[in-house]
């Protein structure tokens, strides 16, 4: 049996070495890529959540802010009605309000 020398079983080895050393460089690579790939699903998403917060906050300020302005007018109008009573008659008493501003006044609370 002829003897296997060292220059005929060195290419072998240093191409198992390469293989090896390149699967484990590209699994680390690849692990990281997925890592990396999760962290900027992660962040997509949570940005998502935060405009989806800020747009939330922003129509419900729009809406509060609106029906603060019919309950403020219809205080005023309320007010106004009740000063102009007191003047004619010179002291307070209960009145009724109109028809129109009574339902303003009562959909400005309800909402």
């Amino acid at each position: 049996m002829p003897e296997i020398t060292t220059p005929t079983w060195f290419p072998v080895l240093t191409l198992l070495i390469g293989y090896g050393t390149k699967s484990l460089s590209d699994w680390i690579q690849n692990k990281r890529a997925i890592a990396r790939d999760r962290e900027t699903r992660e962040a997509a998403r949570h940005d998502q959540r935060v405009a989806q917060r800020i747009t939330f906050q922003r129509e419900t300020l729009l809406e509060l802010q609106e029906v603060s302005m019919q309950l403020g007018r219809a205080t005023g109008r309320a007010n106004h009605l009740d000063e102009v009573a007191y003047h004619e008659s010179n002291n307070w008493r209960k009145s009724l309000l109109p028809d129109d501003l009574d339902e303003a006044y009562r959909m400005a609370q309800a909402c």
